[in-house]
């Protein structure tokens, strides 16, 4: 094995040295040499909202090779509502995977060409044997910052399920803290995020002062970037842990720990309107107040 280790670190320095390559109408040159072609054709995935491009690379006897593409995994805190996102390239013969470790690779066909090139998976004779054991056959099929976050979110499953002491009858209250731009909370559309404090506590009726006040959570009303009077996109509840407990949306409602999708006509009020219809006509601390309420009737703030 060192010996092979050795040989493949010497090949890989000879053979990148000004090689050329060029992908013209699917067909791959290195060094104006045909050497094989690449194909993009859609494809579906439980998990992604919308069909995505596989790239698929032949050698010169037209043998399929090699896929490139992309995979989805699920979050251990959010399931599909936060989905990781990466590529692999997979050994068609022996249907091996094996991540794509490099940070700044995209699907793009002289990208991919020269990624397998790179890393000694093909040539100008197709399949390379030598690099397929150490970057296929020997490589994880999940990348190292894919499993460095999953292991970051296991670990705080059991802050999902933190409930604080409180008198749970109390009314609720928000306080304003601030909005800023950025990334949504579960996933990295970019948004504009209103942010509020949630309590629980009790004023006395003459004074108006808190007899007792507790904070209980954190409120994101995140809408499209840079409106903020339009409907928004999500409302995120957090607990005092800053893991999410629930997101509701026009579309869903659903809650963490454990994770249940509530039926999208699930009643929530006396009026008997379902959670959707709240959703687009209450205002946006009305409809927070409602879902709140909701997650302490069913124990999950």
């Amino acid at each position: 094995m060192k010996n092979l280790f050795l040989l493949f670190i010497s090949f890989v320095f000879i053979s990148t040295q000004a090689q050329k390559i060029k992908v013209k109408k699917d067909i791959i040159y290195i060094d104006k040499e045909e050497v094989g072609k690449i194909k993009k054709r859609k494809v579906e995935d439980s998990l992604a909202t919308r069909k995505f491009n596989l790239y698929e690379i032949y050698d010169k006897n037209n043998q399929h090779v090699f896929d490139v593409g992309m995979k989805f995994m699920t979050s251990p805190l959010y399931h599909k509502d936060k989905l990781y996102t990466y590529y692999t390239v997979k050994y068609i013969p022996t249907q091996k995977e094996a991540a794509i470790n490099d940070n700044n690779f995209y699907l793009g066909k002289k990208k991919i060409v020269k990624y397998l090139y790179d890393n000694v998976l093909f040539d100008q004779n197709g399949a390379n044997m030598d690099g397929i054991e150490i970057n296929i056959d020997m490589a994880d099929s999940i990348p190292v910052k894919v499993k460095q976050e999953l292991e970051k979110e296991k670990e705080k499953i059991k802050d999902g399920y933190y409930i604080i002491n409180r008198v749970k009858s109390d009314p609720i209250f928000f306080k304003y803290i601030e909005t800023n731009d950025g990334f949504s909370f579960l996933n990295e559309k970019t948004v504009t995020t209103q942010k509020y404090a949630i309590y629980q506590g009790k004023k006395d009726p003459k004074t108006g002062f808190y007899l007792r006040k507790t904070l209980i959570g954190y409120l994101l009303v995140e809408y499209p970037r840079g409106n903020t009077k339009m409907k928004p996109q999500n409302i995120v509840i957090l607990n005092t842990k800053n893991v999410a407990v629930a997101k509701v949306n026009t579309f869903d409602y659903h809650m963490y720990f454990p994770y249940k999708e509530i039926p999208y006509k699930k009643r929530m009020n006396k009026g008997n309107e379902p959670y959707s219809t709240i959703f687009r006509t209450q205002p946006v601390l009305e409809k927070a107040n409602m879902i709140i309420l909701d997650l302490i009737k069913n124990n999950r703030l």
